[in-house]
């Protein structure tokens, strides 16, 4: 019970002081639960839009067509640049 009387009191004596130190504390708490916030919102925006990401297009290659196009031309395809290719 001391020590509650001398807190009381003394924020009391120093109204000035402890207005001051209440502001501060509640601007600190606010600033943080909107920064939290603002992070939990990107981290759910993230997660969605990885959700909804499809793939659109996909490159491949036409060997068959490659052959077709080397043999009319006359030229014989090199058979080991279709390994690297994969």
């Amino acid at each position: 019970m001391f020590i509650v009387h001398n807190v009381i009191r003394n924020l009391w004596r120093n109204k000035g002081r402890s207005v001051l130190i209440i502001i501060v504390a509640t601007i600190i708490a606010a600033a943080s639960t909107i920064g939290f916030a603002i992070v939990q919102a990107a981290q759910r925006a993230r997660a969605s839009a990885l959700e909804n990401t499809t793939i659109g297009a996909q490159i491949s290659l036409d060997r068959n067509k490659i052959m077709q196009s080397a043999n009319s031309s006359g030229q014989k395809p090199d058979m080991g640049s279709f390994g690297k290719a994969t």
